[in-house]
């Protein structure tokens, strides 16, 4: 699921995917923690105009949480260390200018992020624990 907005910063993000990892226990209904190895991050890849997630992998989100993303650790639930997968995600402005732009820059960016954490591609099959 993408976040009903995109995160201010990665100690925002982060947070948001802490309370999926340990749950919590003192909301009503109580959540269970999840397995890191079963929770997806997700950023934004366009909002009103392109942003770093975009066209500036040093300067993106998914640059600055990317250690989170590979280590948090199980709190309650699950054995593997490191989330699922990150997701990116659009979201298109009402009307739609970005999304030619947004297209024009994902091949460069997301090489970068490939490369950055040596993802192979095509991708090996996703762990299940």
């Amino acid at each position: 699921m993408v976040a009903g907005a995109q995160y201010k910063n990665a100690s925002q993000a982060e947070e948001e995917w802490k309370q999926h990892v340990g749950g919590t226990p003192s909301s009503s209904p109580a959540v269970e923690p999840l397995a890191p190895a079963k929770l997806t991050g997700s950023v934004f890849l366009v909002e009103k105009k392109p942003i770093p997630e975009c066209t500036n992998f040093s300067a993106s989100l998914e640059n600055s949480t990317g250690s989170f993303v590979q280590k948090v650790a199980p709190n309650g639930a699950g054995s593997n260390a490191g989330m699922l997968e990150y997701f990116l995600g659009g979201r298109m402005p009402g009307n739609g200018d970005c999304l030619h732009d947004a297209a024009e820059h994902l091949p460069g960016r997301h090489g970068a992020g490939a490369t950055a954490y040596n993802i192979p591609i095509p991708m090996s099959p996703q762990r299940q624990k």
